[in-house]
């Protein structure tokens, strides 16, 4: 809050170079430092303060057209143009561009004046509006005002700020009684000022300043034969730099003159302003500057001793005069040429590309080299091929379009020159669509489920997938099918679904067809067996036979896998139990049943087993019978008997150890 602090941290580590203070009080004068950290956390000297503060939020606007001009002598006077809502004006005065400011006065109109008889220039004026209500707004740059000179300064001062690339345009007020025109640029507000622009006619009302890159500082002055007028405003503008330029492409280097020159010639850079060539006597030694600018693609390195080894880098030079990276070097040993007719196949061969060119006298060997565009880096993909071969094949091609290069090395391994390209690509072995048509059997089949399949193009073979549902989780359940049929004999007596996956000779399959659900067909001991099954499922966590004791004795539920219930009752019956089970639309994943049977138990657990369940479910249906014999707690005789649905006959079928025959 003062000039000379003390300072507190508010704000940091910041990325960027821009901060605005939310927590500050409108028209409160705070006093601002800044420090620069590096990476490893250590902070460097603060930056010299400077004073601002926050605008009330009904502020009026910094008053436009804020100028120093002539005055009686030994006066000086400031002048602005109205800001509307303003009750007054406040002129801050300082003898430095940076301050610190003080207020000199508070005046109703617009124009302010100063005597002063010591100092005739080093006076600096900032002027802001005030509201009724004493709420200041912004204050103006700083100007500077003159003693009575007969010569105004420029008005309206102002620079563009990175909207033109390399180059700064001014423009300004004519100034009356002038007949030249000063124009100064510095890098700070306070200089050191250079002139530019030479002496400017007193008509000059703006100025085209070329510089490459920074932030300048601009002033104007107005003169004529007998008086100098004060300075202008000082105003900020600077350039959209000119980023630098990548270095040439295809350089290449010729001897000349029995040896006594090296021809370098070079892709032309766009935009580039000209080139410098540089060369050292090692390939990864010191490049020093040998030609200056070059405004053209060539170049001739004249007065070298024949036989003599150089090496050479190219720069491209921007429109601002910097020069960009250096290029790759090239060297003028006498080098072999570029191998002729470089083709390379197009589609023509599957996952593979042939490259084939013309032999080169005095070749060793060649080596290849590809791209993924014309103008990309090539790498090397082969290695030494003999001179009397002149193709390649690319057994592991981009996936796209490569484009490839050959290159002739002679027996000491000096490469040639490097070819140009040709653009190559393999034929993608197809991926065949999922097979159409997918029919898979409803029991038809007693031996599995019967599966068959249109053909897919391109398909080497086809795999089975099945499923319990149809969004489940399909798994392959079959080898290689080289036809367009398979029967599933593994699959247990239920429903499932099925999809087939075709696949090419490298093993690389689509989706999945649409899916079709089936079943193998069912015999009278089959329908049994599956149903058996579910019912023992149910007994899990029930009692079958009459216990000692009264434990036993009562009713419990069983919910199905996918709805109602089967329901235990065991009572006393005379010396033993009767226990029912019922079944209540009981369901699991694919079957549903309905109906009773009774358990008839002594106290030495003998007795019978009889009732009916009605069977249903996508896959087959109908009743079992029950009229079991009960010995020593377990079933161990007598006849089920089985009528499927349509069926009008049952089919009696003997005892024999099924899933629920031990009852216990």
């Amino acid at each position: 809050t003062a000039s000379g602090g003390p300072w507190s941290q508010i704000a940091g580590p910041l990325p960027e170079t821009v901060w605005v203070d939310t927590e500050a009080s409108p028209g409160v004068r705070y006093w601002y430092q800044i420090v620069s950290l590096r990476e490893d956390g250590a902070a460097g000297p603060p930056s010299p303060a400077d004073a601002g503060f926050r605008a009330f939020e009904d502020a009026p606007p910094a008053p436009p057209g804020v100028t120093g001009i002539h005055n009686i002598v030994w006066y000086h006077k400031v002048t602005w143009n109205t800001v509307p809502g303003a009750a007054k004006y406040r002129v801050y005065i300082a003898d430095h561009y940076h301050g610190p400011y003080e207020l000199s006065a508070e005046v109703s109109g617009t124009e302010y004046s100063k005597f002063n008889m010591a100092n005739y220039w080093d006076y600096y004026y900032r002027v802001c509006a005030v509201t009724s209500s004493g709420h200041e707004g912004a204050w103006s740059s700083p100007v500077q005002s003159a003693p009575n000179t007969g010569v105004c300064s420029p008005d309206n001062l102002t620079a563009t700020q990175n909207t033109e690339r390399g180059r700064v345009t001014l423009g300004w007020s004519p100034a009356r009684g002038a007949t030249k025109v000063y124009l100064e640029r510095a890098q700070s507000p306070e200089g050191p000022w250079s002139r530019i622009g030479g002496d400017l006619d007193s008509a000059s009302t703006g100025y085209i300043d070329m510089v490459a890159g920074g932030r300048w500082f601009y002033r104007v002055q107005a003169v004529n034969l007998l008086y100098t007028g004060g300075w202008s405003q000082t105003v900020l503008g600077y350039p959209i730099p000119y980023s630098a330029l990548p270095p040439p492409l295809r350089i290449s280097s010729a001897n000349q003159a029995a040896g006594s020159e090296v021809a370098l010639s070079w892709d032309e850079v766009n935009q580039a302003a000209g080139y410098r060539v540089y060369r050292s006597r090692e390939e990864h030694g010191l490049y020093s500057d040998i030609s200056g600018l070059v405004t053209s693609t060539s170049w001739v390195h004249a007065s070298v001793v024949p036989g003599s080894v150089w090496y050479y880098k190219i720069a491209t030079i921007n429109p601002a005069g910097v020069a960009g990276p250096l290029s790759l070097p090239v060297n003028n040993r006498i080098v072999l040429p570029a191998p002729g007719a470089v083709m390379a196949s197009d589609g023509t061969l599957i996952n593979k590309v042939a490259v084939l060119w013309t032999s080169v006298p005095g070749a060793d060997h060649y080596r290849v080299y590809r791209a993924s565009a014309q103008d990309g880096v090539s790498l090397c993909i082969s290695p030494p091929i003999s001179a009397a071969a002149t193709q390649f094949m690319d057994e592991t091609p981009l996936p796209g379009t490569g484009w490839y290069r050959v290159a002739a090395f002679d027996a000491g391994g000096i490469p040639g020159a490097v070819s140009s390209a040709d653009a190559g690509m393999p034929r993608a072995v197809p991926v065949p669509n999922p097979p159409a048509g997918l029919v898979a059997s409803d029991g038809s089949s007693t031996n599995g489920v019967a599966l068959s399949w249109q053909p897919s193009p391109d398909a080497a073979y086809y795999r089975i997938a099945r499923s319990t549902r149809l969004d489940g989780d399909y798994v392959f359940v079959s080898p290689a099918v080289t036809n367009c049929e398979y029967v599933d004999s593994s699959v247990p007596a239920r429903e499932f679904f099925y999809k087939v996956a075709a696949f090419n000779a490298d093993g690389l399959s689509g989706l999945l067809s649409p899916a079709d659900k089936g079943h193998k067909g069912l015999t009278d001991i089959d329908f049994l067996i599956a149903f058996d099954t579910t019912v023992a499922s149910s007994h899990k966590k029930m009692t079958l036979m009459h216990k000692d004791g009264t434990s036993a004795l009562g009713k419990e539920i069983k919910n199905g896998t996918i709805s109602g219930q089967v329901l235990y009752d065991a009572a006393v019956a005379g010396l033993g139990a009767n226990i029912v089970f019922t079944y209540a639309n009981y369901r699991d994943d694919y079957l549903v049943l309905n109906g009773s049977y009774t358990v008839h138990a002594s106290m030495d657990k003998s007795g019978t087993i009889d009732g009916t369940v009605t069977v249903s479910s996508p896959v087959y249906g109908g009743t079992v019978r029950y009229a079991l014999v009960v010995t020593g707690g377990n079933a161990s005789g007598g006849y089920w008997y089985v009528r499927q649905t349509g069926s009008p006959v049952e089919t009696r079928i003997p005892w024999f150890p099924s899933p629920s025959s031990q009852l216990d």
